[in-house]
């Protein structure tokens, strides 16, 4: 089982856990008001945390027909923040980032529903999936990017590709003009 998989699968029942035990139909005033905030595509917890699963797992970020593994560190706070962990099979290793990504998730669960924040698609059309991500964002307002970010990684924009190219993830700042498949309203 993923890391991942693990982290939503532990969130989940803990929220069961969270059920009347004197009536196991109802829920508890945590869960109900959680399923209240739900967006509107998400009709339970339960839907949403498996939403998330279905978009994270079964991604092969660098062709070698192995699943790769995508981890968020959530810091908690109502728009703070996400860092980034990635697991390539080839490399077997795991790669960290400094960079966080602004909230706008429900539940610290990150999944398909914020195209501007984060995405996985293929940019380039070279035939696999690149991580678009914002960074260095508060609340919806760009930061300065760290300089040394830029001097380590080669980034100057709040929004860069993770893309794996010739056995390695090298990182690009996100640029329309090149990455026409997917504009997405950025």
């Amino acid at each position: 089982m993923s890391k991942i998989t693990h982290y939503l699968l532990s969130l989940l029942l803990l929220l069961l856990a969270c059920r009347s035990k004197t009536d196991p139909t109802k829920h508890s005033i945590a869960e109900n008001n959680l399923e209240t905030i739900l967006p509107n595509e998400y009709d339970t917890v339960e839907n949403l945390i498996q939403e998330s699963l279905n978009y994270l797992q079964n991604r092969d970020f660098d062709g070698d027909n192995f699943e790769d593994y995508l981890i968020f560190s959530y810091s908690g706070g109502a728009h703070c923040c996400y860092s980034l962990q990635l697991v390539l099979s080839s490399l077997g290793d795991t790669l960290s980032y400094p960079f966080e990504m602004d909230g706008g998730y429900g539940f610290g669960i990150v999944d398909g529903s914020n195209h501007d924040q984060f995405d996985i698609d293929d940019y380039d059309q070279d035939g696999l999936d690149e991580i678009f991500m914002g960074i260095s964002t508060y609340n919806g307002e760009l930061m300065p990017i760290e300089e040394a970010w830029t001097k380590e990684y080669g980034i100057s924009s709040n929004y860069i590709l993770f893309d794996f190219f010739e056995g390695e993830i090298r990182l690009l700042d996100y640029n329309p003009k090149l990455h026409l498949n997917k504009t997405k309203n950025r």
